[in-house]
């Protein structure tokens, strides 16, 4: 509807304004349609047209300047030019990728290091991982991540091979001192490397010899020199109970010592050493005194060829104790199989705690049982009670019912006879 016309329509109930106008042709002025739409969005007055900012705007759309993304990718490109030739111009000590001269490397005697190859490569991964997370546009998209991926990971794994290779951890050289050592003695002469590893061999013969009255004395304290290796061959296997022929080295012997010494310096097991200890010298006691008993019972009965049994149980002696061949047999056995069983030392007296602890809980449960079994009954005896008291009750029940029956018919008969006795009274006045 147009808005010449609308004003004449204002005072009708019913009529739709935003609807166009059907009984009426258009205006001339409708022709420029766009500018009336214009200035009828313009001249709403709860648009801020004023304080519009644009950069909000292109931010809300996505819409991004051409200029704003030109300086990032100039700025990211030259980020990664310098950590590039950082890289690759520091790597392992200042070492660097370039030749100090023109004519060596023309002449090819400067070669790329492991290193150098190792760190250029990592680099190319990860600007090839980069390139592809920025553009979506790029053909077999995924192969290329994951084959990416898996390189990134084979090399990860190849410097963390290098690093655990090149620490200083007294067993392995360092890598990186044999390929400078293996560089440096491929670009001089001869001559040159022949004098070198004279003076070389002159400086090395000192730190051999040190480094072997190190290792002699080592194995002198551990017992590893070729007059102990008998000995040093029988190593006992508690867990398999088996005797093993092997031949130590000094790691294992160092662990065995530290594991020895975690023993010794643990306050429990120094407790268990004591009390058998103490346990000990009483048995010696014992064997001490039985052993002076025997040599006089001996000196006494030099004539007789036996034991006599009955004199033993006189003087409270056991004959089982007297030390004879099968006893020491015995013994010795015994003695033998006391290594198999000692690394249960350090877990018998927790063993025993815990043994004591249940034998608590299950007399404590016996006595539960015990007690439930008891409730058990008692509950028994009272529903039998129970049971007896509800037939008293059903039987009381019927003979109140019949009772009450019995109640009723004589009061009915008592009334009645009552009633004839007030008939008669009635007649006879």
């Amino acid at each position: 509807m147009s808005t010449a016309n609308s004003s004449k329509y204002h005072g009708l109930p019913d009529v739709a304004f935003d609807q166009p106008d059907v009984y009426e042709t258009p205006d001339v002025q409708e022709k420029t349609e766009p500018e009336l739409n214009i200035n009828f969005v313009t001249e709403n007055k709860e648009l801020d047209i004023h304080n519009l900012d644009i950069k909000d705007a292109k931010n809300y759309f996505g819409i991004k300047d051409k200029t704003n993304s030109d300086k990032e990718n100039s700025a990211e490109k030259y980020r990664r030019a310098l950590y590039k030739s950082y890289l690759l111009e520091n790597i392992e000590n200042e070492i660097s990728v370039y030749p100090s001269t023109k004519s060596q490397y023309n002449e090819g005697l400067f070669t790329e290091t492991p290193l150098e190859k190792l760190t250029r490569l990592t680099f190319e991964i990860q600007d090839l991982q980069s390139s592809l997370e920025n553009d979506d546009k790029i053909h077999n998209k995924e192969k290329i991540a994951s084959a990416a991926s898996e390189l990134k990971q084979n090399l990860e794994a190849i410097s963390e091979q290098r690093d655990r290779l090149s620490s200083d951890n007294g067993k392995i050289v360092s890598s990186a001192l044999w390929d400078r050592l293996n560089s440096s003695s491929s670009k001089k002469s001869t001559g040159e490397a022949f004098a070198e590893n004279s003076d070389q061999k002159q400086r090395l013969e000192i730190p051999i010899s040190e480094f072997e009255s190190r290792i002699s004395r080592l194995e002198a304290v551990l017992g590893c020199t070729t007059d102990n290796l008998d000995q040093s061959k029988v190593v006992l296997c508690s867990y398999t109970k088996n005797l093993m022929l092997t031949t130590p080295s000094i790691t294992e012997r160092l662990d065995t010592l530290n594991g020895q010494i975690s023993l010794l310096s643990n306050p429990a097991n120094l407790d268990s050493i004591s009390r058998r200890a103490k346990q000990i010298s009483v048995d010696l006691e014992k064997l001490d005194s039985l052993y002076s008993q025997v040599s006089q019972k001996s000196s006494e009965s030099e004539a007789s060829s036996g034991v006599d049994t009955s004199k033993l149980a006189n003087t409270n002696t056991n004959p089982r104790l007297l030390i004879t061949k099968s006893n020491l047999e015995k013994i010795d056995s015994l003695f033998e199989n006391i290594p198999r069983y000692e690394f249960l030392l350090s877990v018998l007296p927790g063993l025993m705690n815990r043994l004591e602890n249940l034998n608590q809980i299950h007399t404590k449960a016996a006595d539960l049982v015990s007690s439930f079994e008891s409730s058990v009954q008692a509950s028994n005896v009272n529903d039998a009670k129970l049971k007896e008291l509800k037939e008293v009750c059903g039987n009381l029940e019927l003979s109140i019912s019949s009772n009450k029956a019995v109640m009723e018919s004589n009061i009915k008969s008592l009334e009645e006879r009552i009633l004839k006795l007030n008939d008669k009274t009635l007649d006879k006045k």
